[in-house]
């Protein structure tokens, strides 16, 4: 019925055409108001089938040639009733004014679509693709096309996404449902046919006479209540949280070769390299484990793996509760700087298609008044008496444009550091920027200043490298050093929120230590400084078990505090 309709609609402008062309005036007055409707419904009919099918840059442009065939047909058509005598003055200034439309048409669709390049990178274009995942499983089958990504414009005019209930969600994609269906006589009445959902868990009561433990060198089992409590004395127990030791008692002396003899680190003493998918820290708060066979019950076999992939952040085949938790709350925190970057650019849109459009009108208007020859006073007194005055104005506001605009090095939610300052973006306006650091303070920057400073992105980056540099002992043997990096590859290969890590002794220092330089290339989960942080921790903690493992000596790590500034007094501060 469409491609019908619009045959029907074309081959009727067609007639009309060929009708006011051939007939006489009386027949042109008749047939001048359904010509002209009949074009620009046809205009209408395109537009509106490049908007809804979300069409690039060169479409939306040229539907502006459509526009510009209606207004021409309505030019001379008009021209041929009013005028005895024809003239082309008339055609020539509507295709001059319907060019300068087609220009703002193109640079408005560039900007917008330059937007929603950059809004599209890392974070953001995973969040994209998860919100239908998540529409599907809080609101239904119903709401959302799982072979569809949700587009911006979809995403924003949904709202402000509200925050994930990560227990319900939880409970709803492991692979232990905590509730099942229980049913008992004493349930099931004639008004309640419906069975009861309870908790499926068994209650394991621990008795302290037969509650034994041994250990993995098979000591003798003791009985608790044989073991005595050690009560402290106050001052025993500030001894004891005082107490430092040196870290020459903490280090394995120099001369110690590596208790082990394997020509590799395949051993079972190595296992610990290993990233223990079923085993946390502590025992997480609910059972189970989120993996992409429990959510292909929910998703099928097509989109159960991308959902996991988009739901655990690389942090392991299988994520329980605690993992979930923490990934939730760093989703929440990606989806409402997803919809407010939306937000603030369909602002800066916005102000583009004004200026675009204040633009075209000037200059229409002065080709308008060119064509006719026409020279107002007000027309010769605004150049001195307006624009000269406002010149700073419009440098400043044209320099704020072109910057925030087209080179755009940052969204709401960004990592940024600008001086060194380590700051996350929250506001974006044309002429300031609202950055805000660790701390919380906010910072207002007029964008013609943070213009001039060099702005490192951290979530424009693909892959990030860590240097991390460690002093050991000049008397460590070239095996350990070997045996070192092997191990670190090994745990790098069983890792995939790392890439790549390199170890080399860079420098001598001193004549006794030598300087161990490890170079770390993580994965893209490292946009977030939540997961940048646990990457790091994690990485330290195994590299200095691995260190203590072959008896290398070395100096402990020391952390660095800098930029700090003072917050009473003078707040002048060298750079």
């Amino acid at each position: 019925m469409g491609w019908y309709s619009s045959f029907l609609a074309f081959s009727t402008l067609v007639v009309l055409l060929l009708g006011y062309i051939l007939l006489g005036k009386p027949a042109k007055y008749i047939l001048y108001l359904p010509l002209n409707a009949i074009s620009f419904i046809i205009y209408f009919r395109i537009r509106s089938s490049v908007v809804r099918k979300r069409l690039g840059i060169a479409t939306n442009v040229l539907i502006r040639l459509v526009k510009f065939g209606a207004g021409a047909l309505l030019m001379c058509t008009t021209v041929l009733l009013t005028s005895a005598k024809y003239s082309h003055g008339p055609l020539v200034l509507g295709v001059l004014l319907l060019l300068m439309d087609l220009v703002r048409a193109y640079f408005y669709e560039l900007s917008k679509r330059s937007f929603e390049k950059k809004i599209l990178t890392g974070n953001f274009m995973d969040i994209l693709r998860l919100e239908k995942y998540v529409i599907y499983s809080v609101e239904g089958p119903h709401a959302v096309d799982l072979k569809k990504n949700l587009s911006v414009d979809e995403y924003f005019n949904r709202g402000r996404p509200r925050p994930i209930d990560v227990n319900s969600l939880f409970d709803l994609w492991n692979d232990q449902n905590p509730y099942e269906e229980h049913v008992s006589d004493s349930e099931v009445t004639e008004d309640s046919i419906e069975p009861r959902k309870k908790v499926g868990r068994r209650r394991v009561w621990i008795n302290p006479e037969t509650y034994r433990f041994t250990s993995e060198k098979g000591r003798p089992a003791r009985d608790l209540h044989k073991i005595q409590k050690v009560v402290l004395t106050p001052e025993e127990k500030r001894r004891e949280k005082t107490y430092i030791m040196d870290p020459s008692e903490t280090m394995p002396s120099p001369g110690h070769e590596p208790s082990v003899s394997w020509e590799n680190i395949d051993g079972e003493e190595w296992k610990f390299l290993e990233i223990d998918k079923g085993r946390a820290k502590k025992m997480p708060a609910k059972p189970g484990l989120i993996t992409a066979e429990s959510l292909r019950v929910h998703f099928g076999e097509e989109h159960a793996r991308e959902a996991y992939s988009l739901i655990a952040f690389k942090r392991g085949e299988g994520i329980n509760y605690d993992v979930f938790r923490e990934n939730g709350r760093q989703i929440n925190g990606e989806r409402d700087n997803l919809y407010r970057t939306i937000m603030d650019n369909k602002k800066l849109l916005n102000v583009i298609w004004f200026i675009l459009a204040l633009l075209e009108s000037i200059v229409g208007y002065l080709v308008i008044i060119m064509y006719f020859k026409v020279q107002p006073l007000l027309l010769e007194l605004i150049f001195p008496m307006v624009i000269v005055p406002a010149l700073p104005i419009i440098k400043m506001t044209v320099e704020s444009f072109l910057f925030i605009i087209y080179t755009h090095p940052y969204d709401p939610g960004d990592r940024v550091h600008v001086d060194g300052e380590n700051m996350v973006v929250r506001r974006i306006s044309l002429f300031s920027t609202v950055l805000e650091c660790w701390d919380g303070v906010e910072i207002i920057i007029p964008n013609l200043v943070i213009r001039e400073k060099a702005i490192l992105n951290i979530r424009r980056s693909k892959l990030q490298q860590w240097k991390l540099s460690i002093l050991i002992s000049s008397k460590t043997s070239e095996r350990k050093i070997e045996l070192l990096r092997e191990a670190i590859k090994r745990f790098v290969k069983s890792d995939r929120s790392y890439v790549t890590a390199s170890l080399n002794i860079s420098e001598i220092v001193d004549c006794n230590h030598l300087k161990l330089t490890v170079i770390v290339k993580h994965s893209i989960n490292f946009q977030s400084g939540f997961f940048m942080w646990t990457g790091h921790t994690k990485f330290v903690n195994m590299l200095l078990a691995i260190m203590c493992k072959l008896d290398i000596r070395f100096i402990p790590l020391s952390k660095e505090i800098m930029n700090l500034k003072p917050i009473y007094g003078d707040t002048h501060h060298r750079k």
